[in-house]
């Protein structure tokens, strides 16, 4: 494996952890052309806890790992193992990097080509799968892993992250997001 390959693999490991499971709030925001959302949201990555709430509408979304369901407004979806993360939302893939199409898989669009490290951040250059002359990019904290970029040539989804958890473990409360006075740390 030549150093440009192996740090790339090694970007690519730091990447798929998307911070691990440390609890953090952020806004996140996907544009597709002209429409952009927003959405406030409340995530464990490492446990696949996440709720977010659209900042133009209030649509409230969760997903509960220890039942498989997710919530939608009145609305429950139970997903099957092999639909996590694949099936989440827009408003948290960033969150779950394994739910976005950028690693090279079978059904993914793109896959990483390179890498460059940008002061904090580390950069990872996609190339689409079939269109070879398409690319896009992944940015993440260097730092944290945890992801604040995907940028393709039709989508821009981005994060930013609000509260950082705190060090003495206790969760952040759900309730900005899905109305519920209970911390997250209550249900594990």
């Amino acid at each position: 494996m030549t150093p440009t390959s192996e740090y790339l693999a090694k970007a690519i490991g730091a990447a798929i952890g998307g911070g691990g499971a440390h609890q953090y709030e952020a806004t996140s925001t996907s544009q597709y052309g002209k429409d952009i959302e927003q959405w406030g949201i409340v995530v464990i990555p490492g446990t696949f806890y996440w709720s977010s709430k659209s900042l133009r509408t209030g649509r409230i979304q969760s997903f509960d790992p220890q039942t498989l369901s997710l919530h939608d407004g009145e609305e429950s979806i139970s997903l099957t193992l092999d639909r996590i993360p694949r099936s989440f939302p827009e408003a948290v893939m960033l969150a779950f990097p394994l739910s976005l199409p950028i690693w090279g898989r079978d059904h993914d669009e793109y896959h990483p080509v390179s890498v460059e490290q940008q002061e904090n951040d580390v950069l990872l250059m996609l190339r689409h799968q079939t269109e070879k002359a398409l690319f896009g990019s992944y940015t993440f904290d260097g730092e944290s892993g945890r992801a604040k970029r995907l940028v393709t040539p039709t989508q821009v989804l981005q994060q930013e992250v609000k509260l950082s958890s705190t060090s003495n473990g206790a969760g952040v409360s759900f309730g900005f997001v899905a109305g519920s006075d209970t911390s997250i740390q209550d249900g594990l």
